[in-house]
C-alpha cells in the first residue's frame, strides 16, 4: 500500500499552464490581438535558428491561399513579425492558439506560456476591470 502523505500532489505550475492554454482558447479576438503583440514584442529577440520563427512562417504558410506566394524557408524576421503584428483579431487568436499548440509544457518553451500568461492578465484582467467599473 502506497504511503499517501509521501505522495506528491499534481504540480501548481502544470495546473497553471493547463488554465493558461485554456485562457488562450477562450480569448475574445479583440484580446487576443493585444495579447498576440505582447508575446511577439517578448520573443522577437529570439535567434533565427529558434523553433519561434519556423512557428511564425509554418503559420502563414499553411495559411496561405493557392494563389499566394509566400517564402517558407528563409523569410526575415521582421517580415514575419510585421504580418503577425497586422493581423485581424479572428487571425491573431488563430495564431496565438496555434503557438499554443507548437509550444510544450517544459524546457524553453515555458518562456512562451509565462509571456502568454502574463499577456492574458495584463489585457483581459485591465479589460475586466473597466468593464466592472462601469456597474458601479
Amino acid at each position: 500500500m502506497q504511503n499517501l502523505e509521501h505522495a506528491s500532489p499534481p504540480s501548481s505550475s502544470l495546473f497553471q499552464l493547463w488554465i493558461t492554454q485554456w485562457q488562450v482558447g477562450i480569448l475574445d479576438p479583440r484580446e487576443a490581438t493585444l495579447v498576440l503583440k505582447t508575446v511577439l514584442v517578448d520573443l522577437r529577440a529570439r535567434k533565427m535558428n529558434d523553433p519561434f520563427w519556423k512557428f511564425l512562417a509554418q503559420f502563414f504558410a499553411s495559411s496561405a491561399g493557392p494563389g499566394t506566394s509566400f517564402p517558407r524557408d528563409g523569410v526575415e524576421p521582421e517580415r514575419l513579425l510585421e504580418r503577425a503584428r497586422s493581423l485581424h483579431p479572428q487571425e491573431a487568436k488563430l495564431l496565438l492558439e496555434y503557438l499554443g499548440r507548437c509550444y510544450a509544457f517544459d524546457g524553453e518553451d515555458l518562456q512562451f506560456w509565462a509571456v502568454a500568461r502574463e499577456a492574458i492578465q495584463l489585457h483581459v484582467g485591465a479589460a475586466s476591470e473597466k468593464s466592472g467599473q462601469n456597474f458601479c
